[in-house]
């Protein structure tokens, strides 16, 4: 098979479908801005968008090459090594653009390794940046920035604060990417399951099905999305199974990646008998 990029032989699967993709030309792809394959439209898998960003950043290196290899260190478990190479660029701190986006990542490090502390002192210093230079002006950094802040309130386990910075973000779905939107879903559900309370859930859920049924065009990818809004729901108690079985429907017919998941989640759902799990499985499947 041929590289989907440059059409020579080799590569290798940097995602769920067949599609073959040098890393070379994967870097090409990132560097403008193409995160998913263009057959599937997968995202690409951490490890390899780690190695195409590495790569680019060996070959010349950039502050902005060095924060998204310092991001996907952190998403493939080495937030320690993200850790410190966002240390080393300190003294190149020459803007406030520079310093928010570093301190955020560097912040999003110290949640993964537990230094909720660190974390929470860093993104409120970053919070003010932000706030100080316009939020208009940074409005991905704070969406981000705030994000992160919660996560660490939620690791302090301070679950009221952390309820109002995500409930407070959620004003600001319509500037947010799908994505993002359902990440704060997933916060929300963690939390919720902590308080063993439902209630802020349900309202947060309200909006980010709107935000994604708007923006999200591609059939796979809505139907995944609501696939892990029923998981989401499962995991805190509510009864999923409606929203599960249209989910699985959508994705058996384009053979998404996701589906397995998606019919264990339902099968946990439907009753213990033998003939109706069975029934389920059958149908699903």
């Amino acid at each position: 098979m041929t590289c989907l990029v440059c059409h020579q032989n080799g590569g290798e699967s940097v995602c769920p479908c067949s599609s073959l993709l040098h890393i070379a030309c994967l870097a090409e792809m990132i560097e403008h801005n193409f995160w998913t394959c263009p057959n599937c439209c997968a995202e690409f898998s951490n490890e390899s968008v780690l190695r195409a960003a590495m790569l680019k950043h060996s070959q010349q290196p950039t502050l902005e090459r060095s924060i998204v290899v310092a991001m996907k260190l952190t998403e493939c478990g080495r937030a320690h090594e993200s850790a410190t190479l966002l240390r080393g660029l300190q003294r190149k701190w020459r803007s406030t653009c520079d310093s928010i986006h570093l301190k955020i990542e560097y912040a999003t490090a110290m949640v993964a390794l537990r230094k909720f502390h660190a974390a929470a002192r860093v993104l409120e210093n970053a919070t003010k940046k932000i706030t100080e230079a316009g939020q208009q002006n940074y409005a991905t950094a704070y969406i981000r920035c705030r994000y992160v802040y919660g996560q660490a309130l939620l690791g302090l386990k301070l679950y009221a604060q952390a309820g109002f910075v995500w409930m407070d973000l959620l004003q600001h779905v319509p500037r947010m990417h799908s994505e993002e939107a359902i990440k704060i879903m997933f916060s929300i559900s963690e939390m919720c399951v902590a308080k063993n309370d439902k209630t802020m859930y349900k309202d947060a859920l309200k909006t980010i099905v709107e935000i994604s049924e708007i923006e999200v065009k591609d059939p796979v990818r809505k139907a995944e999305y609501q696939a892990l809004l029923g998981r989401a729901e499962h995991d805190i108690g509510i009864d999923s199974s409606e929203r599960l079985r249209a989910a699985i429907k959508a994705m058996r017919k384009r053979r998404s990646s996701d589906v397995a998941s998606a019919v264990d989640c339902l099968a946990k759902q439907v009753s213990v008998r033998k003939r109706l799990r069975s029934k389920t499985r059958v149908e699903c499947l």
